[in-house]
């Protein structure tokens, strides 16, 4: 974890407007793989990781950073969640089929990849969805390029259980952390896993 002071945060902000500027997205091959260079997966990481560590440091320290403390959702830490295999619905059961935040981390750089919210935690991914498209992309241009990846699933069972201010909460977390696999942060992040097939 950093302990970047809040005097830093002009710099991030900086760096986060020219990498929207370069847009370095990756390109998708006949074949549907994703060609990304090492240094643009590097460039594409290090704004977002240092964007949503500078946030968790605001989580941990609620007297110092008022914004958290306004938003009582976004005092979860993802990271402290215990952590689970993102197949986690072909396991026996982790934490019941009760409403749920859910946050699809790597843990090997860190980077929290998307947040969700779900009324059935347990059968939550065992139907279709979009972002287990954009983890294969992320494993598969990891592994090619030999790099640690070690992408896990949390669940913060805290949610309501009424679906409309489950949802509320659902898009403070996402604009908080501004994961970059939920479609309302591309545009901060350009993000090059969330195309192809």
């Amino acid at each position: 974890m950093h302990s970047n002071s809040p005097e830093q945060q002009g710099e991030l902000f900086s760096a986060q407007e020219q990498w929207r500027l370069r847009s370095p997205a990756g390109t998708y091959s006949s074949t549907g793989n994703l060609e990304l260079s090492l240094a643009t997966l590097e460039q594409w990481k290090l704004p977002i990781r240092t964007y949503q560590q500078q946030q968790r440091y605001a989580v941990q320290q609620p007297s110092l950073f008022p914004v958290a403390e306004a938003h009582p959702a976004l005092i979860v830490d993802p990271w402290s969640l215990p952590q689970h295999n993102p197949l986690f619905w072909r396991q026996k059961r982790i934490g019941g089929d009760r409403p749920a935040f859910y946050f699809v981390i790597d843990y090997a750089y860190p980077l929290l990849l998307y947040v969700g919210e779900t009324g059935r935690g347990q059968h939550r991914w065992q139907q279709e969805h979009d972002c287990k498209r954009y983890v294969q992309h992320y494993l598969f241009v990891h592994r090619q390029k030999q790099l640690a990846v070690e992408v896990g699933v949390a669940f913060d069972y805290s949610a309501p259980t009424n679906r409309k201010h489950r949802q509320q909460q659902e898009q403070q977390l996402i604009t908080y952390w501004k994961s970059p696999f939920n479609k309302e942060n591309w545009q901060y992040w350009q993000t090059p896993f969330v195309g192809g097939s």
